[in-house]
């Protein structure tokens, strides 16, 4: 399940790292209150004492990444830019279902698109008995977006999802 899990993190991710620029060519967005943020390896290890599997700290890009933690949920914002991808926020729904079809141990609570800010996001749940994982990202602007992973137990759900929503919310594209 482990391995799963983590193919599906560097699935997510991983098309995008080619060709990277840092955030402040990006995006920018507004850090929610009470985060701390963290280097990788402090993220690693203060993840691996909530959750068997701390996906959220195994995440391994060259690209600009930020890892906070807010009150018990564990958050990745990362740039993606992909200079080769014609991919819509349809095709990413599509392989968030592939996902959930490869992994039985993974349930998938909803996947939608919304529009907040006049910007569109892919944002799709899924939980194991273990932890819940709450996936967006934004539609690509010039084959640039922003995405994010958040990783947190079943009873800080209304808090984490009010969190992606803020995040998403601040998202300034430049």
């Amino acid at each position: 399940m482990r391995k799963i899990l983590y193919l599906i993190t560097l699935i997510t991710f991983t098309i995008y790292a080619r060709a990277q620029e840092t955030a402040s060519k990006v995006a920018s967005f507004k850090m929610p209150r009470h985060s701390v943020q963290f280097a990788d390896s402090a993220f690693f290890e203060k993840a691996k004492t909530q959750f068997k599997s701390p996906l959220v700290a195994k995440i391994r890009i060259k690209q600009f990444k930020v890892n906070l933690e807010v009150r018990g949920v564990f958050v990745v914002v990362c740039d993606m830019i992909n200079h080769a991808s014609n991919e819509t926020l349809a095709d990413y729904k599509n392989d968030a279902l592939w996902m959930v079809q490869m992994d039985r141990s993974l349930t998938l609570d909803f996947i939608k698109i919304d529009t907040l800010n006049n910007k569109r996001f892919i944002v799709y749940k899924m939980h194991t008995r273990d932890a819940v994982y709450l996936h967006f990202r934004s539609e690509e602007e010039d084959k640039k977006s922003i995405g994010g992973l958040l990783q947190y137990k079943i009873t800080d759900d209304r808090r984490a999802q009010r969190i992606a929503k803020k995040l998403m919310s601040s998202f300034k594209f430049k």
